[in-house]
């Protein structure tokens, strides 16, 4: 009776070791699939941004084209955030509001100073907004007048748009930043690119 109880309790561990690796394995396996699923539905966007300065006839300031092209570079669709809150804002913290859901934002480089320094976008000695297109709507042309305005913009896995905006700067260095802000929580991607517009002449000439 002692050996069947023994042998009775060594079944019984062995069937424990089982379920309990069993388990171990199922768990891991729930987890990788898991951190796979939560990677395919992680959405990625890639911002690229080029400046051309072209003279405009009879005048000093030339006309400047910047380029924005989105790439959805994720495995999800990305959806514009497609409305404003109650202060006509897409995003907004401590540091900055955005306006737009495509935002192209411009500032001039007024002060870089005598020592070696990293100029910062929120540096409001160095850089300062300029009146007229210190924010520009990189969507507009996808907004529905009946609907408010709301913005009906979305790319899918691999779709590239090419956005873009003409200014007219005076002559001087310039920071633009460029955001997009998706629906999707998270979903928020900047990228800032330095620029400088040539003075031009009445006859044509590069000041």
């Amino acid at each position: 009776m002692a050996w069947n109880f023994e042998c009775f309790k060594e079944i019984v561990g062995v069937a424990n070791d089982i379920v309990v690796t069993l388990a171990a394995i199922a768990g891991g396996a729930w987890a990788l699939l898991r951190v796979k699923r939560e990677r395919a539905d992680e959405s990625a966007l890639d911002i690229d941004v080029s400046v051309r300065c072209d003279e405009a006839p009879g005048r000093e300031r030339p006309v400047v084209f910047v380029e924005v092209k989105v790439q959805n570079v994720g495995k999800t669709k990305i959806q514009a955030k497609p409305t404003r809150d109650a202060n006509g804002a897409v995003y907004s913290d401590a540091a900055e509001t955005i306006r737009y859901s495509g935002s192209l934002e411009v500032r001039s480089i007024v002060d870089i100073g005598a020592e070696n320094r990293c100029l910062d976008w929120y540096d409001g000695k160095a850089v300062a907004p300029i009146a007229g297109v210190s924010e520009i709507n990189l969507l507009s042309e996808y907004e529905i007048p009946e609907e408010n305005n709301a913005v009906d913009f979305w790319m899918e896995p691999g779709e590239t748009y090419a956005l873009g905006r003409a200014i007219v700067l005076p002559a001087g260095l310039y920071l633009a930043k460029v955001t997009f802000v998706g629906e999707r929580a998270g979903d928020f991607w900047a990228r800032i690119v330095e620029f400088s517009v040539p003075g031009f002449g009445q006859g044509g000439q590069e000041q």
